[in-house]
């Protein structure tokens, strides 16, 4: 009986930790999973996304963490921190948490995109978009 009782209990184990893993690989998205594979020991900058606005509690546990903040989001239930690479897969686990994703550096790069899109074109014209402001989201 005490034999069949530890096989199950170890079965148990097993599973949980196979739901587990798979459920933080779910959150942590696939391009992150690639830099922390590279970069164990160093830190990573990424967003968190939460399920709901976060409360400063769930902040804390991320600073808890060794989580950097970087900047909360006013129109977004995210964070941008810095934290080290081996305490995202903690992070991935906690119940507040939706995705992780890296926070990557983007720039405008203005002289090659208005000669493809002929934009001259269109200044030509007299519509400059003065006024007018324009965003691209990724999600």
């Amino acid at each position: 009986m005490v034999r069949k009782n530890l096989y199950l209990v170890f079965g148990i184990f097993i599973f949980l930790g196979v739901f587990m893993s798979s459920v933080s690989a779910e959150i942590i998205t696939s391009d992150l999973q690639n830099i922390i594979s590279e970069k164990t020991s160093e830190e990573v900058q990424i967003i968190i996304s939460f399920k709901e606005k976060p409360i400063p509690s769930q902040v804390r546990e991320l600073v808890n963490e060794n989580a950097k903040i970087r900047y909360e989001y006013n129109i977004l239930n995210a964070v941008a921190v810095k934290v080290p690479a081996n305490a995202i897969e903690r992070i991935s686990r906690k119940a507040f948490v939706e995705s992780i994703e890296p926070d990557y550096e983007v720039e405008l790069v203005l002289d090659k995109s208005i000669y493809e899109i002929e934009s001259e074109t269109v200044w030509e014209n007299g519509l400059t978009g003065n006024g007018i402001n324009v965003a691209v989201l990724f999600l």
